[in-house]
């Protein structure tokens, strides 16, 4: 059930996902809680925001975050709160959403998810820009500049130039950010990096 719900989102029929996952979630919550069942309750947040249902979204974040905590998993705990920091932002708490994301960094670094922290970074960047505070804007990107050898995701790797290419901005250093933004105009491509093509000119 949990696998055909992932299918039908895949397909972008999200109420059909809802239903049948929904269904799943009911029979996980029979047996023992587990992983599972917090992996079911992520992703119905997850469906839940793509509808627009930010409460509905809010509350199976905060029990698969629960639920995670009882089975034991810093990860899946730091999963949750990376969502509800991005969640919150969106909603414009942004001392909130600063709390959950650094909660999650702290917690990813202590134990070694190191694949994560370039997300959980990018959006700690976005907040502390939109909270007007643009030296903390630059110090977060120069927790991850200049980027890594080891970070393979080349989408991730436009995303994070082009975050700190706005904090560079942001903080009067308009050469290297121009620089930067130019060297990201010749790299992006325009079929995968639709945001970006629609961004980095502006």
């Amino acid at each position: 059930l949990f696998t055909l719900a992932m299918r039908y989102a895949s397909a972008q029929k999200l109420d059909r996902a809802a239903t049948v996952l929904d269904e799943s979630i009911r029979l996980l919550e029979q047996a023992q809680p587990g992983n599972e069942l917090a992996n079911a309750y992520l992703n119905r947040a997850w469906l839940a925001q793509s509808q627009d249902k930010i409460d509905l979204a809010m509350t199976f974040l905060g029990k698969g975050r629960a639920t995670y905590t009882l089975a034991g998993n810093v990860f899946g705990m730091s999963r949750a709160d990376f969502d509800m920091g991005l969640i919150v932002a969106k909603q414009g708490q942004l001392d909130s959403a600063m709390t959950f994301l650094q909660r999650a960094y702290d917690q990813y670094s202590r134990y070694g998810g190191r694949t994560m922290l370039p997300a959980v970074l990018d959006g700690m960047a976005n907040v502390a820009k939109q909270q007007l505070k643009y030296r903390d804007e630059l110090a977060i990107t120069d927790r991850f500049w200049p980027l890594s050898a080891d970070l393979a995701d080349v989408h991730m790797r436009r995303e994070l130039s082009f975050v700190r290419a706005i904090a560079l901005a942001d903080n009067g250093r308009m050469l290297e950010a121009s620089s930067l933004a130019h060297q990201l105009l010749r790299e992006i491509d325009p079929h995968e990096d639709t945001t970006l093509v629609a961004e980095v000119p502006a």
